[in-house]
Parts: structure tokens; C-alpha cells; sequence
């Protein structure tokens, strides 16, 4: 009885001491305090080129410069190095120390966010963090769900990436503590609160949907952006259909360039390749992409897919071939498709050769004219 007495209290001690440890590893929330009434939030100047529009305050502390409003609009209060711009710096601060003392549930050092579908936790880099392309962070059905980002140095993200959130994921719990400077490539569409030691930079048109742009020291720098300050939902019912969305409209959309090696084949009959550009002039990646030609069969893929994950990003262009014999003038039609939000769409380009043969006539502008000439010229030939 003693030695199993010994054994369920070894047992509960382990079972608590374990309890214990994921609790402390589980990514809690950081209290932005005073912070969160920000939008925008400074700490040398705040300059602004373009129409940018913020949702919620905008300060600096201890610098005291903001320019660039107007243009630039906020449907909040502005705090130049006032009592409220201090005590949110000293709140800032407080959060940014918060944020990085978290234990770190997994290390990405050298990995690119892009294309990961990451659950709840603390996400490290021991050094810089990139984002190219689509990052997706799923809640797992949890409103409550806690996601930290913590770079030891720089957080730089491509042009067209974004952050996506499924699964009752919530911007609000979104943070990411930048060990020096934060910069978001030209439309970018970010989540989520970006608590940077330095500075933060938003490139022509880069958006954070629901979070802020938060900077210790140094300066944040606008241009023509959208920054809308977060807030929590409480029920899954509000979060879609209430007054917190994180639902974005998004469009999409496919182009295809077709050109030729050759338009003009003064020489005859002549193989000539044909190159297809295809893009991606949305801003939600496709998937599914086909390329067909109706006149040159054997259609292949080249290059573009920069990450390798099979998706059509807004940043890529992908590069097809195709190679054929053109007997006679033609003109031919590639068609491009992809999928996106279970929607299929295309666009279609042409290319036209001109095929001529040397001492007969041209056979670009009307093909049934130069054939029946080319006839007639070859029956003359054996004419008597």
C-alpha cells in the first residue's frame, strides 16, 4: 500500500509538473494596455506620403514629428509626445518585453513564411523573418487562439504577400516582436500587431487589416496605406457577421501574354516557339493553372513558381513554351486558367505568323488567294 501510495504521488507530481511546463510554453496574450488605442505609434516621427487612412490613434513619443495628415486621415486622435503618447510608449514597451520573454514553441530560422499553415503557438527566428507569398494561421475553432512572431533582428515581407486567418483565427491575438525594423512589401496585406524595437515601413499601398503598426524608437513611414485597429470577437457569430470581420473582399484574376519567336517567316515553311506569360492579376492566389494552345499541342511549363507550393502567387509570373513547324499563316489562340475561391477563370491571347515562299506570291493576307495562285503558278508549269 506504502509503494503505491509513493507511485500515485510520483505520478500526480509528474502529471502536474508537465501541466506546468506547456502551460508555460503556451502562447499567452500580450496586453497592449493604453498601446491598443493605436493605430499608428511612433517613437522618433511619423511621416506619411499619400492618401493613407488609419482606424484609431495616432502618436509619437519621444520624438514629437508626425507630417503627411493631410493628406493622410485617421478616425482617431492624434498624440504629439503628449501624457497619453508617453503613457502608450511605456505600455508599448511593456508589451514588446512581454512578447519576448514567451518560450518559443518552434525556431523557422532560414524558412520563408510563405505557403505555411501554422497553428497556435510561439514561432522564433533567431535572426531576420521573410514572408513571400500567403502565410495562413488557423485558430483550430479556438476565438481565444494566440499566435507570437519573434525576430531577432528584421520581419521583411514581398510584394503581394499576406497573412490570412481561418478557423476563428483573430488578428487580436496576432503579434509579432521585431528585434529592429519591420517592412512591408508594396501591397502587402498584413495581420495582426507588429511591436518593432526600431522601425516600421509600409510600402505603396501594403494594408494591415485589424492590427497596428507600433515602433519603440524609431519611426514608422507611410505610404498610402490602410491600417484599421483590431479588436476581439467574442463569438464566432460576431466575428463573421458582426462587427468584427476579418473577412477580406478579395478579386481574382488571370492574364496570359503570348508572343513568338518569329512573325514574319520570309523563307517558307519554319519552326517557330511560342512563349506564354501568365500572371496573376488578383490578390488570392490560383491553383489549378492550365495553358493550351489551339494550334501547338505539346504546351510545357518553364519557370515562375518561386516557392515551389503549386500556387499562381500574386508576385509570380509563370513561363510556358511551346514549339511547332508554321506551314502556312495562321493564327493561333492560347487559353490560361486557374482556380480561386472555387471559381474558375481564363484569359486568352493570339499570336499571328506570316508564312511567305520566295518568287511566289505572299501568302500573309489572304491564305486561300496565295494557295490558288500558288496552284495556278504550278499548273503553268506543266502547261504546253
Amino acid at each position: 500500500m506504502q509503494k503505491l501510495n509513493r507511485f500515485l504521488i510520483v505520478t500526480v507530481a509528474m502529471v502536474l509538473m508537465f501541466g506546468l511546463t506547456e502551460s508555460v510554453k503556451a502562447a499567452t496574450q500580450v496586453p497592449l494596455l493604453t498601446a491598443g488605442n493605436f493605430a499608428v505609434l511612433g517613437g522618433s516621427t511619423v511621416t506619411n506620403t499619400g492618401s493613407s487612412v488609419l482606424t484609431g490613434d495616432l502618436g509619437v513619443s519621444a520624438g514629437s514629428a508626425i507630417t503627411g495628415f493631410p493628406p493622410g486621415t485617421t478616425s482617431g486622435t492624434t498624440h504629439s509626445n503628449d501624457a497619453v503618447a508617453i503613457q502608450a510608449q511605456v505600455d508599448l514597451t511593456a508589451a514588446y518585453i512581454n512578447a519576448s520573454g514567451q518560450a518559443c514553441d518552434h525556431n523557422l530560422t532560414g524558412q520563408d513564411l510563405g505557403g505555411k499553415i501554422l497553428t497556435p503557438g510561439v514561432y522564433c527566428f533567431d535572426s531576420s523573418a521573410q514572408l513571400t507569398g500567403t502565410l495562413t494561421l488557423d485558430g483550430g475553432g479556438d476565438l481565444n487562439a494566440v499566435f507570437i512572431f519573434k525576430m531577432g533582428s528584421t520581419l521583411t515581407t514581398a510584394s503581394g504577400s499576406k497573412v490570412s486567418l481561418i478557423n476563428s483565427a483573430q488578428s487580436c491575438h496576432v503579434f509579432w516582436q521585431v528585434g529592429s525594423s519591420a517592412t512591408l512589401g508594396t501591397t502587402t496585406k498584413f495581420k495582426g500587431n507588429i511591436l518593432a524595437l526600431t522601425s516600421i515601413t509600409l510600402n505603396t499601398g501594403a494594408t494591415i487589416n485589424n492590427g497596428r503598426a507600433l515602433a519603440r524608437n524609431g519611426a514608422v513611414t507611410l505610404d498610402s496605406n490602410t491600417i484599421t485597429k483590431s479588436t476581439c470577437a467574442t463569438s464566432s457569430d460576431e466575428l463573421t457577421n458582426g462587427s468584427v470581420n476579418e473577412t477580406e473582399v478579395t478579386s481574382s484574376d488571370i492574364k496570359v501574354k503570348k508572343t513568338a519567336s518569329d512573325y514574319k517567316l520570309n523563307s517558307g515553311p519554319k519552326k517557330v516557339t511560342f512563349t506564354y506569360k501568365v500572371t496573376n492579376e488578383g490578390d488570392v492566389a490560383l491553383s489549378d493553372i492550365s495553358v493550351k494552345d489551339d494550334k501547338c499541342d505539346d504546351v510545357k511549363y518553364d519557370s515562375g513558381d518561386s516557392n515551389n507550393d503549386n500556387l499562381l502567387d500574386v508576385t509570380e509570373e509563370w513561363k510556358y513554351e511551346c514549339t511547332k513547324k508554321v506551314k502556312k499563316t495562321e493564327t493561333n489562340t492560347v487559353t490560361a486558367k486557374g482556380t480561386a475561391n472555387g471559381e474558375r477563370i481564363k484569359d486568352t491571347d493570339t499570336a499571328k505568323v506570316t508564312v511567305s515562299t520566295p518568287g511566289l506570291p505572299n501568302a500573309g493576307s489572304n491564305p486561300d488567294e496565295a494557295d490558288s495562285s500558288l496552284w495556278m503558278q504550278i499548273m503553268s508549269w506543266f502547261s504546253f
